[in-house]
């Protein structure tokens, strides 16, 4: 996905509490606190995909 340019974030708060922030950050992928901007997403109909 990401080679596809498609942006890839990861919630701070949950990867902290799994102590996984360094593991995301080797893979390029940007663990930030999720609450305000998942709302902004949805607020703006993007398409947002979890797993």
């Amino acid at each position: 996905m990401q080679q596809e340019g498609i942006s890839i974030f990861a919630c701070k708060a949950c990867a902290d509490m799994y102590d996984v922030s360094p593991q995301l950050e080797k893979l390029n992928i940007d663990a930030k606190f999720m609450g305000e901007p998942l709302s902004e997403y949805l607020q703006k109909d993007y398409k947002v995909i979890t797993f």
